[in-house]
């Protein structure tokens, strides 16, 4: 199953009593907020975003370098910003207890 930004936005409106135009300019303004933060990670200062609690974003800055393999020889690569999400074992330990797992997998809650 895909949750889609959309039906985020359509969630939290409902829930929040607000209208969905205005959670979809949050979200918005939340995005530009998120790339220019971790567009800015430079070269001698890694980025972490954290966007909620156990759930962070994290960039760090590869730098240009000169690739000598094969065919390729004194080939430049652009530097680049590398992002990665990382998880909480916080996280994952609430996403594991509101889960309820037990009643999925149709064992109950004696594992029988």
């Amino acid at each position: 199953m895909t949750i889609t930004q959309e039906m985020l936005i359509r969630r939290i409106a409902e829930m929040e009593h607000r209208d969905i135009a205005t959670v979809r300019s949050i979200f918005g303004s939340m995005e530009q907020l998120v790339v220019e933060y971790l567009s800015s990670t430079h070269p001698h200062q890694d980025m972490t975003l954290k966007l909620f609690k156990g759930l962070s974003l994290e960039c760090t800055y590869i730098p240009a370098k000169e690739i000598n393999k094969g065919m390729f020889h004194s080939l430049k690569s652009a530097p680049k910003i590398k992002a990665k999400a990382s998880i909480s074992r916080y996280f994952n330990q609430k996403l594991n207890e509101s889960a309820k797992l037990d009643e999925l997998s149709g064992l109950g809650k004696n594992g029988k």
